[in-house]
């Protein structure tokens, strides 16, 4: 699966207290005669579809930029977390990058090469355990096209093929699998149902079966994506 810039949105986090800097707003400083909101915008819009400003100060000057603006949805500066959630909620595509304000250099190919990373880059889990969660997550989000094409990615690429992905689909929990991929895999079902769900107990199952933290994270994010990615697809 390839993800179009489009099904992206780019958010661009202005709105912290400047501490670092005596308190001045990070992202209208100049950088090279422009200021530094405005360099974060210029690389990161041809890489994604819509882009959406966070700040929480002088938001005239940033809507000059012709993007949207949100402040946090919570008062007293919050911190980076509270800008995220204020593109969260105001985000309408299946994926949102967050960059800083404050990093005018950043890669032109970052948003690429995140997409590519999320299920094709190599990693300790197979690109054919990476698409067996998608396509577990898509079938509980009763997504026929998802859970279709990343059935078929993960049958080819599963020494299992459909046998294997079928007994998944049929019950995550199945024996079929390592220990470590059932636990994988039985995260992110509670994560389809909701990221509360996850408790201590399931992370320490899954260190116990002998998955790593990297691991862990990456079936929580692959999860998460592919929630809002069924969503997107379903309502279009």
């Amino acid at each position: 699966m390839s993800i179009s810039p489009d099904q992206i949105t780019g958010l661009i986090v202005c709105g912290g207290r400047g501490s670092r800097m005596g308190g001045v707003d990070k992202g209208l400083q100049n950088f090279n005669d422009m200021p530094l909101a405005l360099h974060a915008l210029l690389r990161l819009s041809p890489q994604v579809g819509p882009v959406l400003i966070n700040a929480n100060r002088n938001l005239a000057a940033y809507e000059s930029f012709g993007v949207p603006v949100w402040p946090d949805p919570m008062a007293d500066f919050q911190g980076p977390l509270a800008g995220w959630l204020a593109g969260i909620e105001r985000s309408e595509t299946a994926y949102l990058v967050v960059v800083p304000c404050d990093s005018p250099h950043f890669p032109t190919d970052l948003v690429q090469r995140l997409a590519e990373a999320l299920l094709r880059e190599p990693n300790s889990l197979s690109r054919g355990e990476r698409e067996l969660i998608a396509a577990t997550v898509s079938r509980l989000n009763d997504c026929h096209f998802c859970c279709t094409s990343h059935s078929t990615f993960a049958a080819l690429q599963l020494d299992g093929g459909w046998d294997l992905v079928d007994s998944v689909l049929s019950d995550p929990a199945t024996p079929s699998v390592s220990p470590k991929l059932r636990a994988l895999l039985g995260i992110a079902v509670k994560v389809q149902q909701s990221g509360k769900s996850v408790t201590e107990t399931d992370i320490d199952a899954a260190r116990i079966a002998g998955a790593s933290d990297v691991e862990i994270h990456d079936a929580v994010l692959i999860a998460a994506a592919f929630c809002m990615f069924n969503r997107y697809v379903d309502g279009l």
